[in-house]
């Protein structure tokens, strides 16, 4: 089952007519009206955006008997603190949700009864919530829905449609979206004057010119250029003549060729566009479309037989009727007598037949003749279109040749004695003109007049415009690419438009402008890289050799794909360069021939020494191996590539590269080297199994580096170095970014890492230090490539210099994004020769913890990291109330409090006697016992004092100590490679104080790089001594009573949640656990069901999960909704929904042991809650009987 992403989505967006009036009620009160559209959403996760297109087409099908739906919101509704506009069609509403379930079965739902509502707003609480529903109107919003919308985002950024999916239409019902993402607009709807103003725009004629190109636009009435008959009637009609190749070559295709003709068919019924066919073999004809319909493929391919059938069809047609001909082969001609003679024939004929001609063309597959075709092509009076269609391709080929000429039409534009033959777009009697040509054809004045002929001239003046953002995508679209450098030239150009910069209403349309001209530019990328692979390929380098390992990746991301397409262009220019390099080498030195011997490597496979490939072979070189995971990230970022494990062994490279050969031919590249699998935030781990061989040790290596060895060993690689990092990272050896080189200092930081953990015993031994030393050598030797592409400004998009040097210097050079991955800072500061000093120490650990504090505090309510930095700045008293009660300590709930809470869950578990129930029943109501409030909602604000670390050091120490235990596993990596100060140890108490509080205060990336932007974040070597803590400390103390100052109901209300979550997590009695959540969070949600999760996940050390009595009882309710067989919380149905990160969490609070039971528990089918009684409902459904299109199965975590 696919439990689906948060940046998909299947919804209903109402018609933009209703949107003023919903906009105005989300736009105080919904915090994602500037991501989500106004939407009801049907199914949330869903599906990620590659499946998209998939599901859609199994929608259609499922949605096929469906109408449009007429919906209207006439009452409010809410779900705790969130309001929302109740649909009145749930019916309706229910039957699609159905249908789309049912389509996609793969999919995890949400473990809860279908509630379709459109969310107006979230407020701190349900009272907030409440008293503004109550202060609305009632609602009378009353839209239209025809499609459902298939949404999806980037992260960070707002939803935009993807797809839509017309009710009721079946398999014709899919139609793109929009490439432009949703944007809040104004809720006022446009006056009259910007409307017009819009009109004016959209049909100004007008020219616009730079440098190189001058673009006419103008619109002319079409009656106005005379389009009539010799007769003196008006055209009614254009004519085209589709000539189709029906050889017997077209046997395989001729199916698609038919089913266009009925495309063309239905399409032209109007009457609009009248359309010839001709059908050529032999022998050529005219024919109807039922005709071809009823034909078939077969004999030879006379292309003189279709001219004169074309000459023919030409001359029984009106004098001055616009033809538009779209000839079609697959193949060369192979009966005309003479073909040369009939072609200059046919040329002849279209010149002076007295009518304007425009021939297209369409070549089918790679063996048509394109020089032919392209000859013909500009016979026309203007030059004609051409389409290469692939071997499936020809249907949407002749599509767009049809729908091309169905609107244009061919007309003489004139400016002075200059003219220009081009075709002009009809739409709604209008005729539109968009069209460029070189700067220095036309000499311009500010105001000038384009004459525009048919039949008939019509003059219009043009006003001159400055250059827009659309004149620079018309410009992409009307460049010739014939080379690589074109290539680049225009991508830079369409890379410079921002559609932000357009006017509002053109930014719709030049968004798809500019997503059409990214498609074809990207099949420009993939013909170049195709190119270069074949010319790579053909040649003797170690590049050629790897091509042949190369892995045919289809990545997620379009982005993916184009980057390796850009960079095998790029790179493969410097192949022949690199043999003659290799080539250029002095010979092996006696020096390093006895370094060689001395180091006594050979090859397992081949059984050759180093010093002998050394001197057989001027590009051979010895590697080590190591078994690697490769998620999709690694193509953008190469630090993401895991090294899980270095093998023992040393091959020479060809060797290896035979080795590999054999495992990817037997194997395949899947099993062989693994591909890419996963990603950084959802990784998957690789079996076992997966490996080209294996080496001394029995282990499975999948990857490869080069050693150092000697100066003339490292000579090879270094000429050699940017293919072998491009296959191991990539597998592809011309995918190689400067990134790369960079990334290589991690794989050292990682085997630096693996060397010193005192309980790792992988990579230990004399020949571990022996092969670290020695990679260090080669990272050392490269350095100054990396420092050359540091300086470009290639990484990270800034100029950088010496990356131990920033990383000193400032907080601003050690965020994520100026800083990908610590291990590279450590490989980088080992190969540098450094000695870590005290100031590396610290920078380099603060930013350790931060790093791993935010993971921790991810998707935890940040009132948890607020209480531990204010118990670090202000001691044990965090939040006192008026009557002293305590805030800050870890709530011991009371035994008096526990024991009530226990009898209410032993009351409604049913397990008291009639007697004792009653009691109960008389003593708390249906509303339970009260919930305590530790800190009094009527209780107001009182300044606080912060602490100097002296007045309570003991104290402090303990805090620091509790909150580094949380992340003692994830700082484990590095603890013993610097001595335990990943831990903490080796620093004063204060110096931890003040670090750790920097660190809280910087958890998450975006708050780090906000604080760096504003200059906020103190370097802490700099603020050493009482005075610099001070500093620090008071900037901090300043937020917090601002804060508390002016928002103190709501601080007291976050806090006290969070109290009420640690008075469960205290609790002895495991009653007493069920009955507080029964009062606090009886389904999974909410402030305090929300900080309890965040709490249970920070017990994954094991000093923590001590601390908390019936530790895994507790896990197993939240998980299970069950204590043993009662149903305790959300009806008994099992957190399905719970995220990987936050299991992953628990597994390690309870154990791998415990938590594999829990999980087994949680095994079965969920879904749809029923009424208690059983009693079917109108549909026939009932617990005994649910509906198996809204239920799942739930069959474990897959953590890995």
């Amino acid at each position: 089952m696919d439990e689906g992403t948060k940046l998909t989505a299947l919804a209903l967006i109402p018609g933009l007519s209703s949107w003023p009036t919903i906009q105005t009620l989300r736009v105080a009160h919904d915090p994602q009206v500037h991501v989500w559209p106004p939407h009801i959403n049907i199914l949330y996760p869903f599906l990620p955006e590659q499946s998209c297109a998939l599901a859609a087409e199994r929608l259609a099908v499922a949605t096929a008997a469906l109408k449009p739906l007429r919906i209207r919101f006439r009452r409010f509704g809410h779900f705790g603190p969130t309001a929302f506009l109740e649909p009145d069609c749930s019916e309706q509403l229910e039957e699609l949700f159905a249908a789309c379930r049912g389509a996609l079965p793969e999919l995890q739902v949400a473990n809860r009864p279908f509630a379709p509502h459109l969310t107006i707003g979230r407020f701190n609480n349900t009272t907030e919530c409440v008293d503004f529903i109550s202060s609305c109107p009632p609602p009378d919003i009353e839209t239209e829905v025809s499609a459902l919308s298939l949404l999806c985002r980037e992260p960070e950024h707002p939803f935009r449609t993807l797809l839509r999916v017309r009710l009721g239409l079946g398999e014709l019902a899919v139609e793109q979206g929009e490439s432009q993402v949703y944007a809040f607009r104004s809720v006022t709807a446009p006056d009259s004057s910007e409307l017009e103003a819009k009109a004016l725009d959209h049909h100004v004629n007008m020219y616009q010119r730079d440098d190189d190109v001058v673009r006419v636009v103008c619109s002319v009435q079409a009656d106005r250029l005379g389009r009539r008959t010799e007769s003196g009637a008006p055209a009614s009609a254009k004519r085209t003549i589709f000539v189709v190749d029906q050889s017997g070559s077209m046997k395989g295709a001729y199916g698609q060729v038919q089913d266009v003709v009925r495309y063309m068919t239905k399409e032209s019924a109007q009457g609009k566009h009248r359309i010839h066919y001709v059908l050529y073999n032999k022998t050529a004809r005219e024919v109807t479309a039922q005709e071809v319909l009823e034909s078939s493929a077969s004999g030879t391919t006379n292309f003189g037989a279709a001219f004169e059938a074309i000459q023919s069809v030409v001359s029984s047609l009106s004098s001055g009727v616009h033809v538009s001909i779209v000839f079609m082969t697959d193949g060369q001609d192979t009966a005309s007598k003479d073909l040369k003679s009939s072609t200059d024939h046919f040329a002849e004929f279209v010149r002076s037949c007295g009518r304007p001609v425009v021939i297209h063309t369409i070549g089918f597959t790679q063996s048509h003749s394109h020089e032919f075709l392209e000859k013909i092509r500009f016979m026309g009076t203007s030059e004609g279109t051409h389409r290469y269609a692939k071997d499936t391709g020809l249907e949407e080929s002749f599509a767009q040749m049809f729908d091309l000429v169905d609107v244009s039409m061919q007309i003489t534009l004139q400016v002075g004695s200059r003219s220009l033959q081009c075709d002009g777009l009809e739409v709604d009697d209008q005729v539109r003109f968009d069209v460029l040509v070189p700067s220095n054809s036309w000499e311009m004045e500010e105001h000038i007049t384009v004459t525009v002929t048919l039949n008939g001239h019509v003059e219009v003046p043009l006003e001159y415009r400055d250059v827009d953002q659309v004149f620079l995508v018309r410009k992409v679209d009307n460049t010739d690419v014939r080379t690589q450098q074109d290539l680049d030239r225009v991508q830079r150009m369409l890379s410079s438009v921002e559609i932000c910069k357009a006017k509002k209403w053109q930014r719709q349309e030049l968004g798809d402008m500019r997503k059409d001209a990214q498609a074809r530019l990207d099949r420009y990328h993939d013909l170049f890289a195709s190119e270069a692979r074949t010319g790579v390929s053909s040649s003797v380098s170690l590049t050629a050799e790897l091509s042949s390992l190369r892995h045919e990746a289809t990545f997620s991301k379009a982005r993916r794909a184009r980057a390796m397409a850009q960079r095998a262009t790029s790179n493969a220019s410097t192949v022949q360069l690199m043999e003659q390099f290799l080539k250029a080498l002095p010979p092996l030195p006696p020096d390093d021939l006895a370094s060689l011997e001395l180091q006594g490597l050979c090859c397992p496979l081949s059984g050759e020494s180093a010093e002998e490939i050394m001197q057989n072979s001027y590009r051979d070189f010895f590697v080590f191996t190591l078994s690697v995971l490769r998620p999709e990230d690694v193509i953008d970022a190469p630090t993401a590539l895991q090294v899980q494990q270095v093998l023992s062994g040393t091959y020479s490279h060809s060797a290896f590269r035979s080795g590999s050969e054999h495992a990817i031919r037997v194997s395949g590249g899947e099993g062989a080297h693994g591909g890419f699998v996963g990603s950084c935030k959802h990784p998957v781990a690789l079996s076992s199994e997966v490996g080209l061989f294996r080496g001394p040790d029995g282990q499975m290596m999948n990857a490869c580096l080069p050693l150092y060895l000697c100066e003339s060993h490292f000579a090879r690689v270094r000429v050699q170095i940017k293919p072998i990092l491009g296959y191991f990272f990539t597998l592809d050896p011309l995918g190689y970014k400067g990134d790369q080189c960079i990334a290589l200092f991690g794989v050292l930081g990682t085997m630096l890492s693996l060397q010193a953990m005192v309980f790792d015993t992988r990579l230990k031994g004399g020949w571990a230090e022996w092969l670290i030393a020695d990679f260090t050598k080669l990272c050392r030797g490269l350095q100054p490539l990396a420092l050359e592409y540091l300086a470009s400004g290639g990484y990270t998009g800034v100029v950088r210099g010496d990356l131990l040097e920033e990383f000193l210097m400032s907080p601003a050079w050690r965020t994520k994004e100026r800083l990908t991955s610590l291990e590279v800072l450590v490989g980088w500061a080992r190969a540098s020769g450094a000695e870590p000093s005290p100031r590396f120490h610290m920078a380099f650990v603060e930013e350790l913890w931060r790093r791993n504090l935010t993971a921790l505090y991810k998707g935890v309510p940040r009132e948890q990291l607020f209480e531990v930095l204010e118990r670090l700045l202000y001691g044990p008293d965090t939040l006192v109330d008026e009557e002293g009660a305590d805030g800050d300590a870890a709530p011991s709930s009371s035994a008096t409090k526990d024991r009530e809470f226990s009898l209410w869950a032993r009351y409604r578990r049913g397990d008291l006697s009639k007697k004792d129930a009653e009691g109960v029943r008389r003593k708390y109501g249906k509303d339970g016992p009260k919930v305590e409030v530790p800190i009094s909602t009527s209780s107001s604000y009182e300044p606080r004092r912060c602490l100097r670390y002296e007045e309570a050091a003991d104290y402090l120490d303990g805090i620091v100590t509790d909150v580094l235990g949380k992340i003692r596993r994830a700082n484990i990596w590095v603890s013993d490679l610097f001595g335990g100060r990943a831990d903490g140890h080796g620093f004063l108490g204060q110096e931890k104080w003040i670090m750790l509080i920097q660190a809280l205060r910087h958890v998450g990336n975006d708050v780090m790089n906000t604080a760096v932007a504003k200059g906020t974040y103190l370097n802490t070597w700099e603020c050493q001594g009482e005075e610099g803590a001070s500093h620090i400390v008071r900037l901090l103390h300043e937020r917090f009573e601002s804060s508390r100052r002016e928002k103190w109901s709501a601080c007291v209300d976050r806090r006290n949640a969070l109290l009420t979550a640690k008075s469960m997590l205290a609790t002895t009695d495991i009653d007493a656990f069920a009955g507080r959540c029964l009062l606090s969070c009886p389904t999974r949600g909410g402030d305090v069901f929300d900080h309890l999760v965040g709490l249970l996940r920070a017990c994954s050390d094991r000093a923590s999960a001590q601390q908390v009595p019936l530790l895994r009882e507790k896990v197993a309710a939240l998980l299970t909704g069950r204590i043993g067989d009662w149903r305790m919380l959300a009806d008994g149905s099992s957190w399905v929904h719970c995220s990987k990160e936050t299991a992953l969490y628990l597994k390690e609070a309870v154990g791998e042991e415990s938590f594999e039971q829990i999980e087994l528990a949680m095994y079965g089918t969920w879904g749809h809650v029923y009424r208690e009684s059983d009693i079917p409902n109108r549909h026939g459904h009932c617990n005994s009987n649910p509906n198996s299109n809204l239920v799942e199965r739930f069959a474990g975590f897959r953590l890995g």
